[in-house]
């Protein structure tokens, strides 16, 4: 039976080829659709995934009351790290971290004229517990000391290759900005795309601290949103019980008086879990960029929506052509086939038409990210479907859910022709059935494509508007130099 079910549904799908094209184009569009949108969604889900403390990690972030209104800021003062793990038994490990974000680095070849090299990101720094909190391979070097001294730099593998043409370079001396010598203690492995730090050039927070130190008459009302803390809680910490300590901890360590009065009722800080980072707008991170979560909720939203638009376009086509299968239908009820046989038969169909959509979906996300999407998002998605196990399930909850949804319905439809009308052809397109659902499945068809339609218009209207808005200087007449600070 399934050799002559198999037969049988290959010479429907050929003989109505036009019929099966339109499925197969419909359920490709949204499908790829679908898997690109998952794609972007699993990679902002994923920031910072493959720390093994993550759930541990926490930012402390502050809240300070102002004449203007209240301001919220990732910064803390520079000595806030030091006094979070001496006031909290609950902090295990802290960690301070500097990020200007750039710098102008030179590098002695040996033939006394250096080559300089303008890093526009990835300068940062930090003490020695950051990679004790967070997970970074090493390739070259010794961790137990690298950030422990001043006048030391780790570099990632991009930089050290960069640079030296060699992973080999612990002992090798740069310079930064024309100010700090550097001595190369070690290279780290480059930090994957779902990262939240994006350091390459990692210099030790010893460096700076006593040039900061002189430099801020008083530390504790300075603050910088690039500066922040780190810390890692205990095991079995929560992190409310931390925040309820933080008024006290203000009260204590912050000026009550002088030139920055500071206490717990007009600053506050609280503990914002590693998970947030990537998608609180609130406060940011280091990479610059944010998703929030209601703007991947409405992603997912618009990719079910053209997942659903292609299955209701295949109800539709294969019920109003139901008239076709309908002495097909009669003779197989007639030789006893049951309804339960004729449902699984054109599930069985809907199931093929959906595998050769999902085929050819998979071929089309891969050329539209490669050659469209990332080059449009600065980003390096990739379709690795053996290496990638949410996108594997991803792809066969589709297959199954978009077979059933596409095949159910007309299933039940034609698996209700009677036997006697069928064979005297006296089944019309009226008498079918489910003409009434039919029309309501067009009529919500269209409502989702006009929604989707009037928002991508919507879009690319406030995108023109952006780059055609006056800002009041031209844009392509700037100039950036760096300058020595001396």
């Amino acid at each position: 039976m399934l050799k002559n079910y198999w037969k049988v549904t290959l010479r429907n799908l050929w003989k109505n080829m036009s019929h099966t094209s339109i499925n197969v184009l419909g359920l490709t569009l949204g499908i790829s659709g679908a898997i690109m949108i998952f794609l972007l969604v699993n990679f902002s889900l994923s920031f910072d995934n493959y720390h093994k403390k993550k759930d541990r990690i926490y930012r402390v972030v502050t809240q300070s009351k102002e004449s203007t209104g209240t301001s919220e800021t990732s910064g803390v003062p520079a000595p806030l790290t030091e006094a979070v793990v001496n006031f909290f038994p609950e902090v295990e490990l802290g960690s301070f971290v500097s990020y200007p974000n750039s710098g102008l680095v030179s590098v002695d070849k040996g033939d006394g004229k250096p080559e300089f090299f303008p890093e526009s990101g990835g300068v940062v720094f930090l003490d020695s517990n950051f990679y004790k909190i967070f997970d970074r391979q090493w390739i070259a070097g010794d961790e137990s000391n690298a950030f422990t001294q001043p006048n030391t730099v780790v570099l990632s593998e991009k930089l050290s290759k960069k640079y030296f043409n060699s992973t080999d370079v612990v002992g090798k001396t740069l310079r930064l900005d024309n100010e700090y010598d550097l001595h190369v203690m070690g290279v780290m492995e480059n930090f994957p795309d779902n990262s939240q730090f994006p350091f390459d050039f990692i210099v030790s927070y010893e460096t700076v601290r006593a040039k900061k130190q002189a430099e801020n008459d008083s530390p504790w009302g300075s603050i910088w949103s690039d500066e922040q803390c780190y810390v890692l809680l205990h095991a079995d910490v929560k992190a409310e019980n931390v925040n309820a300590k933080f008024p006290e901890f203000i009260d204590k360590h912050y000026p009550q008086t002088g030139s920055f009065p500071t206490n717990s009722k007009n600053r506050f800080h609280w503990l914002q879990p590693l998970r947030e980072l990537h998608h609180d707008t609130r406060f940011g991170n280091y990479s610059y960029k944010t998703s929030s979560q209601a703007n991947l909720i409405s992603l997912s939203i618009i990719g079910v929506l053209l997942v659903l638009t292609a299955v209701i376009n295949f109800i539709n086509l294969t019920t109003a052509l139901a008239i076709n299968r309908s002495k097909e239908v009669g003779v197989r009820k007639v030789v006893g086939s049951s309804r339960g046989q004729l449902i699984g038969q054109f599930l069985g169909e809907a199931f093929l038409i959906s595998l050769i959509a999902l085929a050819i979906s998979i071929g089309l996300s891969e050329i539209l990210i490669s050659q469209v999407l990332n080059p449009f998002l600065n980003m390096s998605l990739k379709m690795n479907l053996l290496g990638n196990w949410p996108l594997t399930l991803f792809l066969l909850v589709t297959l199954v859910v978009v077979s059933f949804l596409s095949g159910f319905y007309p299933s039940l439809v034609i698996s209700r022709f009677s036997p006697v009308q069928a064979l005297k052809n006296k089944i019309s397109s009226r008498n079918v059935g489910g003409f009434g659902m039919r029309r309501a499945l067009v009529v919500f068809q269209f409502f989702i494509t006009q929604f989707l339609i009037i928002c991508t218009i919507v879009v690319i209207w406030q995108t023109q508007y952006m780059k055609q808005f006056d800002m009041g200087f031209l844009r392509e007449a700037i100039v950036l130099v760096n300058l020595p600070e001396n």
